[in-house]
């Protein structure tokens, strides 16, 4: 469940943040485009967009997860054992 609801929050950013991506491209200016390979700009951008969802997808869900895992065992070991928990 973990790695399913990961994945669709990041392949649901990545599109919104690709059709963002691309309406700011079609808006700059002729100039912009002038002085900029287009090529580059789409490698750059889908580059920098897959980073980001990745970092939804992993980066977001292992925080939480790392989170969760050291607060239960942390709340295990102290009312286990209060004094080896503080140590």
């Amino acid at each position: 469940a973990q790695n399913y609801y990961g994945e669709a929050v990041g392949h649901q950013t990545g599109y919104e943040l690709r059709l963002a991506f691309y309406e700011k491209i079609q808006r700059l200016s002729f100039a912009f485009h002038d002085r900029v390979h287009t090529g580059d700009l789409i490698t750059l951008g889908l580059l920098d967009l897959d980073g980001v969802r990745m970092f939804f997808s992993t980066g977001v869900l292992r925080v939480v997860l790392l989170g969760v895992l050291i607060g239960v065992g942390a709340y295990l070991l102290i009312s286990t054992d209060p004094v080896l928990g503080l140590l």
